[in-house]
């Protein structure tokens, strides 16, 4: 992964800080976000990199640092699109007998390009790209495709952006576990809610709609 080379670079100049400089990387994409709200995301996880590189090297570090830095920020870009297991199987399966909306968030051309490239686009009668995911978001999107609160389900691997905002708004939300998550979108506690579903994987949704 890009970010765990990264770490690997920067710990020659504070190797017993490895912590120190996560939570310092972690900060600065955090500041950054709030300046490009979500609409320039990969651009945001390479400032960040630089920055606490700055921070890290106390201003030292050597250009090769930084041309890694911006290799590491170009892969981001450029990663392919891989799906996850399940995923086409159970689109198959539900289309026809729902209407499938894909809501995605985070740059619209990078989204635009992912959504392309998936080869997944027939399966659904609308595509939402989203600048971000709160209660206010959702509601416009449910407006869009008139659809009542209580007609909706969300799968998503984020409780913070998929799971709570649609909860808040009385819809159906099921969480999908994946082993990466991004440190923006963590969520710290238990979810008590009679419209919370949680799932394995992304083929556990067909026992509760088919």
């Amino acid at each position: 992964m890009p970010i765990s080379i990264f770490l690997l670079y920067l710990s020659i100049y504070s190797i017993h800080f490895l912590e120190c400089i996560k939570v310092c990387l972690i900060f600065n994409q955090h500041n950054l976000l709030y300046l490009t709200c979500m609409n320039v995301l990969k651009a945001c996880n390479l400032l960040s990199m630089i920055e606490t590189a700055c921070r890290i090297t106390g201003g030292e570090g050597n250009m090769h640092c930084v041309k890694e830095i911006v290799r590491l920020g170009q892969e981001l870009l450029q990663r392919p699109v891989t799906l996850l297991d399940g995923v086409e199987e159970v689109l198959l399966r539900l289309q026809g007998k729902y209407r499938l909306v894909l809501a995605t968030k985070g740059d619209l051309f990078d989204q635009r390009r992912k959504v392309r490239e998936s080869g997944l686009m027939h399966y659904f009668c609308h595509i939402e790209i989203m600048s971000d995911k709160k209660e206010a978001d959702y509601w416009k999107l449910l407006t869009t495709v008139e659809c009542a609160p209580q007609n909706f389900l969300m799968l998503g691997n984020s409780v913070k952006s998929d799971i709570l905002p649609v909860l808040e708004l009385g819809g159906y939300a099921a969480h999908i576990p994946y082993h990466v998550t991004w440190q923006y979108e963590t969520h710290d506690g238990d979810i008590a809610h009679p419209n919370f579903i949680r799932l394995k994987n992304i083929t556990d949704i067909m026992e509760y709609l088919l």
